[in-house]
Formats: structure tokens, C-alpha cells, sequence
């Protein structure tokens, strides 16, 4: 058929890649489900943003699994996430998280872990290994970047997201995490 491509076949193999590592500026393809901030991409700093809207104590912003093919939960039970945030002090990171097992976001599937607020780019592991519900296919991650906060009127507080990968071991999650390394099979843009 001239001037269609609708004849070409995926290969079932290319639907099968799962999404090991998402850097920053895959993610505005990928979020949804925004609440109390705006999104945005760095391309000079080569961050997602999430801009908070004070006063708040729930700035948050979902990120969709689904799009890049089944991810399994199973396989992968270490995430790392690499983040800055310009709060000034310790805020809590609280992920929601949704598989083909456990919808979401719900408060019996979340993860949290103190974060840094000195605007420097900080990675964190998070062991999903001996969570309920990380089991099955991943579909979202929603970060809650200032979960316990309340963020005032007039402060101007922006949290930034530079990856997230997933890895199937501590050590590998501890690799990534030095900043100079990326799972076998990642893709990086």
C-alpha cells in the first residue's frame, strides 16, 4: 500500500522491551494524574520538574508504566531514583505505586525515604523486595515529593526528577546509584 505503513508489522519481540530506565526526558510523555504542580522538562539541566503550587501539603504527579510494555514487578524489586529538590531541609518522598496485582494508588502500596532538600542531584534506592503487591506487571509510579510538608504560600519549591531505573538486584541498584552506570539492556536517551 503506497504512502501507508500500515502493513509493517511490530515485531513481537520489540513489544517485550521493558522499560528498565526512564531518564528525564522521557517522563512528560509518560505523566499523568497531576495534582497542586506543574510539570515541565529542563532540557538544559536534563530534569523533569514538578513546580509546587502552595500552599500544599500534597504536590504530586504520576508516572505511567504501561506505555513501555509489560515491566515486570517480579524481576525488577529495586528502584533508584535520582532527584534534587530546592525544599532546604529533609522532605519525605512517598511513592504510590500500581501493578496488574495491586491498583493504585492506594496508602496499602506505598514506599517512602527522607530526601534531601539542597538542591543537589541525590540517588535513592528503594527496596520493593518485601513490599505486598510489587508483584506482576508495573502500570505507574506516583511521587509525592512532599508528603508529610506543608509547603507555604509564596515559597517557591520545585522538586526534579533526573531517572528512574529499575534493577533486579541490590547490587546492581547500588551500581546505579554511583551515577556511572545503567542496567544490561537499558535504554537511555
Amino acid at each position: 500500500k503506497q504512502g501507508s505503513l500500515s502493513y509493517i508489522k511490530t515485531p513481537d519481540i520489540l513489544k517485550k522491551i521493558p522499560g528498565y530506565h526512564i531518564p528525564a526526558d522521557l517522563m512528560p510523555e509518560l505523566a499523568n494524574d497531576i495534582t497542586n504542580c506543574t510539570l515541565q522538562f529542563d532540557e538544559k539541566a536534563n530534569s523533569f520538574n514538578f513546580n509546587v503550587l502552595p500552599p500544599t501539603n500534597d504536590a504530586y504527579a504520576q508516572i505511567a508504566f504501561s506505555p513501555l510494555g509489560e515491566v515486570s514487578a517480579d524481576d525488577y524489586k529495586y528502584l533508584v531514583v535520582k532527584t534534587k529538590n530546592n525544599f532546604g531541609s529533609q522532605s519525605m518522598l512517598r511513592l504510590f505505586y500500581s501493578t496488574s496485582v495491586s491498583p493504585g494508588p492506594s496508602a496499602l502500596y506505598t514506599v517512602s525515604k527522607r530526601i534531601d532538600g539542597d538542591n543537589q542531584w541525590h540517588y535513592y534506592i528503594y527496596d520493593l523486595s518485601y513490599f505486598a503487591g510489587w508483584t506482576g506487571t508495573i502500570k505507574s509510579i506516583r511521587f509525592d515529593p512532599f508528603d508529610s510538608d506543608t509547603i507555604p504560600a509564596g515559597k517557591n519549591v520545585v522538586f526534579s526528577l533526573g531517572s528512574i531505573t529499575l534493577c533486579k538486584t541490590v547490587d546492581e541498584a547500588t551500581q546505579v546509584a554511583t551515577g556511572n552506570y545503567l542496567p544490561k539492556g537499558s535504554v537511555a536517551s
